[in-house]
């Protein structure tokens, strides 16, 4: 009695079941480490603008203000000053991001039911930077800057008080630049 070449239907069905388990262990493994690089490049671009935020103040001599007049959380692409020196200010050296990097990461997002643009995080939602206002109970007399990211529920909750000590809540991203000094 000869055999015929080929698969048979439990060899197919054993393939596929191993095929099955390996791919349930590995997929959360997987997803964990795209989570893992987005924060990381969440941090790596919060990084930056608070160097550009540094790099303006060495050169100008002070902070930028935000093209907005409210308080407490901006977003990022209200600081045109990074791009152009729209306030005329001596000593500005920039731009001190790249238009067209940052170009690409504007988005319209609706924050409270208002559209605005910024520059938008890993996960989609704005930069903010938060500010309290000198003499204001989050800033201490004299204020204070921070960038600050949702992180991967989308959802900024640190509020303006941690923010301006430099601690986040829940998945949040902050970074404290600096207190207000002018």
């Amino acid at each position: 009695m000869s055999r015929r070449a080929g698969f048979t239907m439990v060899e197919i069905i054993v393939v596929i079941a191993v095929i099955a388990i390996l791919a349930g262990f590995l997929t959360p493994t997987v997803i964990k480490q795209d989570q893992n690089s987005k924060i990381s490049k969440a941090t790596a671009e919060i990084d930056a603008i608070v160097t550009a935020f540094n790099d303006y103040f060495t050169d100008t001599g002070s902070w930028p203000a935000y093209d907005g007049k409210k308080s407490g959380a901006v977003d990022f692409m209200d600081y045109r000053v990074f791009y152009t020196n729209s306030d005329k200010m001596s000593g500005w050296d920039g731009p001190y991001l790249n238009q067209s990097v940052a170009v690409k990461g504007v988005q319209q997002v609706a924050l409270k039911g208002t559209p605005n643009q910024g520059i938008v995080d890993s996960w989609g939602q704005l930069y903010q930077v938060m500010t309290a206002i000198p003499g204001s109970k989050e800033g201490g007399t004299r204020g204070a800057l921070a960038v600050v990211s949702g992180g991967p529920n989308k959802k900024i909750e640190t509020n303006l008080a941690d923010a301006m000590a430099g601690t986040s809540t829940g998945d949040d991203i902050v970074r404290f630049i600096t207190r207000i000094i002018q």
